[in-house]
């Protein structure tokens, strides 16, 4: 047998050999992976006829070419990242929805993002199990990243819209909490170099988490310190003070203010039992007797030049169909307090899609009764 006769018949028996794989292991995005791969690269497509690797997936598989580069990816970053674990234990993803978040990464960048997500197993549980929204928060950190410059979580318009939500609060029982990237385009669009910044309504401390990790969203070029204090009425976490911002402002001439003010009647509740915490107040003309407390402690506090941003959601009643214009309140309160608006920006809450039970019934119930419930913020920026 000529050498050339012997290359295809070997090709043959490995090209039978990986049908077969296809057809017994179907549900292995690894083995399909690998080897589409081998048909790809090899063109052992051509031995059946098929003039192209696309026209191959398509009549012989019934699969699109998208489709199957997808699993040739899956099955690459799944090798690549093999050799990053330095454990006793192999740590490994457990199925295709993992390594996919990893897939849309480039090869050096699944490389450190594996790593990152090692050292966050090992640091944080005695465990070492894995999950998917821990691989997809370090892979979206990674994807947002561009080298030393800045990232795209830091958006050039006023619409600070995210697909994702990289930074999450944790061990917060069930506690509302907003886009950690509106802290972070807050913080670089508002605070400077050594100021003093301050959220009086910190809730679960997210705040804390993004700065600590600002060398990512700013880019090591631009990144910079300030000095970030947190409190709240009612603390989640130890690094956050307790104060009630309705008695008083809790620190002298703060740079930058930030605060995300609770719904009107929709979160009553959820943060506390309290009768102080504004998230309890029903009444409309109390809550905004409160918001004109608020306003006020804030401008005592400041010098003039520095900024306050407040985040703020209208609400509407559901027994009644009544809409509350907070947001035209909130300017309207601040700007008579000595305030002027200086700038704004828009942001979804997606709280609409909290898979939560009280908001399932709640989106249900709003439904049935045709009226919408209230999803965008508005980021009102003051300026004294």
């Amino acid at each position: 047998m000529s050498k050339q006769k012997k290359t295809l018949h070997s090709q043959k028996k490995q090209l039978s050999r990986l049908k077969k794989d296809l057809k017994v292991n179907l549900s292995s995005f690894l083995t399909i992976g690998h080897a589409l791969r081998s048909i790809k690269d090899k063109e052992l497509f051509l031995l059946e006829g098929y003039k192209t690797f696309n026209e191959y997936c398509i009549l012989q598989w019934d699969i699109s070419p998208n489709k199957a580069n997808y699993y040739i990816r899956l099955a690459s970053a799944y090798e690549n990242i093999k050799t990053v674990n330095s454990t006793e234990k192999i740590i490994m993803p457990l199925n295709e929805f993992q390594v996919g978040h990893l897939v849309r990464l480039p090869k050096e960048k699944q490389i450190l993002a594996w790593q990152e997500i090692l050292k966050q197993l090992i640091k944080k549980t005695n465990e070492l199990s894995l999950n998917s929204r821990l691989i997809k928060r370090i892979a979206d950190l990674h994807l947002n990243r561009n080298g030393a410059g800045l990232t795209s979580l830091v958006k050039p318009s006023d619409n600070w819209n995210f697909q994702s939500n990289i930074y999450l609060p944790e061990n917060v029982n069930g506690h509302g909490y907003i886009s950690g990237e509106v802290y972070a385009n807050a913080f670089w669009y508002y605070a400077k170099e050594g100021d003093l910044v301050v959220d009086p309504m910190a809730g679960s401390g997210l705040a804390k988490q993004v700065y600590d990790d600002r060398t990512r969203w700013m880019g090591k070029e631009h990144s910079y310190n300030f000095d970030l204090r947190l409190y709240d009425l009612s603390p989640q976490k130890k690094f956050i003070i307790k104060n009630n911002i309705l008695e008083n402002f809790p620190i002298h001439n703060p740079d930058y203010i930030f605060m995300d003010i609770p719904y009107f009647q929709m979160v009553k509740g959820q943060y506390s039992e309290k009768k102080d915490d504004i998230a309890n107040i029903v009444d409309w003309g109390q809550y905004l007797n409160a918001l004109r407390i608020v306003a006020k402690n804030c401008f005592d506090s400041q010098k003039k030049g520095k900024f306050c941003t407040v985040m703020v959601s209208n609400s509407r009643d559901l027994s009644t169909g009544k809409k509350y214009m907070v947001a035209g309140e909130v300017v309207k309160i601040w700007e008579e307090e000595g305030y002027a608006l200086y700038d704004k920006a828009y942001s979804p809450r997606h709280i609409q899609i909290t898979k939560s039970t009280g908001m399932a019934v709640l989106n249900n119930k709003a439904k049935k009764k045709k009226i919408m419930l209230t999803d965008m913020t508005e980021i009102l920026t003051f300026k004294k």
